[in-house]
Protein backbone atom coordinates (compact mmCIF):
# COMPACT_ATOMS: atom_id res chain seq x y z
CA UNK A 1 0.00 0.00 0.00
CA UNK A 2 1.11 3.63 -0.75
CA UNK A 3 1.89 5.90 1.69
CA UNK A 4 0.83 9.54 1.05
CA UNK A 5 4.46 10.44 0.37
CA UNK A 6 5.74 7.88 -2.10
CA UNK A 7 2.26 9.13 -3.60
CA UNK A 8 3.53 12.45 -4.22
CA UNK A 9 7.09 11.10 -5.45
CA UNK A 10 5.44 9.47 -8.17
CA UNK A 11 3.35 12.16 -9.02
CA UNK A 12 6.09 14.57 -8.87
CA UNK A 13 8.25 12.05 -11.00
CA UNK A 14 5.66 11.69 -13.66
CA UNK A 15 5.02 15.72 -14.11
CA UNK A 16 9.40 16.18 -14.40
CA UNK A 17 9.03 13.11 -17.29
CA UNK A 18 6.43 15.27 -18.63
CA UNK A 19 8.49 18.41 -18.65
CA UNK A 20 11.48 16.28 -20.10
CA UNK A 21 9.63 14.90 -22.52
CA UNK A 22 8.21 18.08 -24.23
CA UNK A 23 11.28 19.61 -23.33
CA UNK A 24 12.96 16.94 -25.49
CA UNK A 25 9.75 17.45 -28.59
CA UNK A 26 10.41 21.36 -28.56
CA UNK A 27 13.81 20.62 -28.86
CA UNK A 28 13.42 18.71 -31.61
CA UNK A 29 11.68 21.18 -33.53
CA UNK A 30 13.39 23.90 -32.79
CA UNK A 31 13.12 25.51 -35.57
CA UNK A 32 11.80 29.65 -35.97
CA UNK A 33 8.64 28.96 -36.19
CA UNK A 34 7.52 32.03 -34.88
CA UNK A 35 9.18 33.95 -37.25
CA UNK A 36 6.94 35.69 -40.02
CA UNK A 37 8.41 34.16 -42.68
CA UNK A 38 8.55 30.49 -41.91
CA UNK A 39 5.11 29.91 -42.94
CA UNK A 40 6.06 30.68 -46.26
CA UNK A 41 9.16 28.30 -46.43
CA UNK A 42 6.78 25.57 -44.80
CA UNK A 43 4.37 26.32 -48.10
CA UNK A 44 7.59 26.50 -50.46
CA UNK A 45 8.46 22.93 -48.75
CA UNK A 46 5.22 21.16 -49.66
CA UNK A 47 4.92 23.02 -52.95
CA UNK A 48 8.74 22.16 -54.17
CA UNK A 49 8.60 18.91 -51.97
CA UNK A 50 11.70 19.78 -50.30
CA UNK A 51 12.72 17.82 -47.10
CA UNK A 52 16.42 18.19 -45.31
CA UNK A 53 18.38 15.81 -43.85
CA UNK A 54 18.64 18.09 -40.63
CA UNK A 55 17.15 20.55 -38.07
CA UNK A 56 20.58 22.26 -38.81
CA UNK A 57 20.17 22.35 -42.70
CA UNK A 58 16.57 23.64 -42.27
CA UNK A 59 17.45 26.53 -40.54
CA UNK A 60 20.06 27.31 -43.29
CA UNK A 61 17.41 26.80 -46.10
CA UNK A 62 15.47 29.37 -44.41
CA UNK A 63 17.60 31.59 -43.93
CA UNK A 64 18.94 31.34 -47.62
CA UNK A 65 15.16 31.64 -48.51
CA UNK A 66 14.55 35.06 -46.33
CA UNK A 67 17.48 36.42 -47.86
CA UNK A 68 16.06 35.65 -51.28
CA UNK A 69 12.46 37.37 -50.08
CA UNK A 70 13.99 40.40 -49.59
CA UNK A 71 16.18 40.47 -53.13
CA UNK A 72 13.03 39.26 -54.39
CA UNK A 73 11.40 42.81 -52.76
CA UNK A 74 14.33 44.52 -53.63
CA UNK A 75 14.23 43.91 -57.26
CA UNK A 76 10.00 44.36 -57.34
CA UNK A 77 10.17 47.67 -55.72
CA UNK A 78 12.34 48.88 -59.07
CA UNK A 79 9.40 47.43 -61.44
CA UNK A 80 9.72 46.37 -64.28
CA UNK A 81 9.81 42.11 -64.12
CA UNK A 82 7.52 40.48 -61.02
CA UNK A 83 9.92 38.41 -59.07
CA UNK A 84 8.60 35.63 -56.94
CA UNK A 85 8.74 32.82 -54.94
CA UNK A 86 10.02 29.48 -57.07
CA UNK A 87 11.68 25.93 -56.73
CA UNK A 88 15.29 28.13 -56.76
CA UNK A 89 14.37 30.22 -53.40
CA UNK A 90 16.28 28.08 -51.35
CA UNK A 91 19.61 28.40 -52.75
CA UNK A 92 21.82 30.65 -52.53
CA UNK A 93 23.22 33.02 -55.42
CA UNK A 94 26.56 30.55 -55.22
CA UNK A 95 24.65 27.81 -55.40
CA UNK A 96 22.27 28.80 -58.21
CA UNK A 97 25.36 29.97 -60.35
CA UNK A 98 27.22 26.83 -59.47
CA UNK A 99 24.00 24.58 -60.38
CA UNK A 100 22.74 26.39 -63.42
CA UNK A 101 24.64 28.92 -65.16
CA UNK A 102 28.11 27.06 -65.50
CA UNK A 103 29.05 25.60 -68.24
CA UNK A 104 31.10 21.94 -67.78
CA UNK A 105 32.38 20.66 -71.15
CA UNK A 106 32.11 16.70 -71.87
CA UNK A 107 35.74 15.35 -72.18
CA UNK A 108 37.47 15.54 -74.75
CA UNK A 109 35.86 19.30 -75.79
CA UNK A 110 38.39 22.01 -76.44
CA UNK A 111 37.72 25.30 -77.59
CA UNK A 112 39.74 24.49 -80.48
CA UNK A 113 37.29 21.21 -81.72
CA UNK A 114 34.78 23.70 -81.13
CA UNK A 115 35.76 25.92 -83.59
CA UNK A 116 36.67 23.61 -86.22
CA UNK A 117 33.67 20.68 -85.97
CA UNK A 118 31.05 23.01 -85.00
CA UNK A 119 28.40 23.00 -87.81
CA UNK A 120 29.29 27.36 -87.77
CA UNK A 121 32.40 27.17 -88.11
CA UNK A 122 32.07 24.52 -91.35
CA UNK A 123 29.11 26.83 -92.76
CA UNK A 124 31.48 29.93 -92.25
CA UNK A 125 34.42 28.14 -93.85
CA UNK A 126 32.06 27.11 -97.34
CA UNK A 127 30.91 30.69 -97.40
CA UNK A 128 34.69 32.06 -96.91
CA UNK A 129 36.60 29.94 -99.33
CA UNK A 130 33.70 30.20 -101.97
CA UNK A 131 34.27 33.74 -102.51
Amino acid sequence: METVFEHHVVFLLSQIAFVLVALAAASATALPTGEQHWPAFKQFMLEHQRSYGSDRETEKRYEIFKENLKRIAQRNARGGAKHGVNKFTDLSPEEFKKRYLGFTPPPGFSNSTRRTNSSYGMLFRTLRTSQ
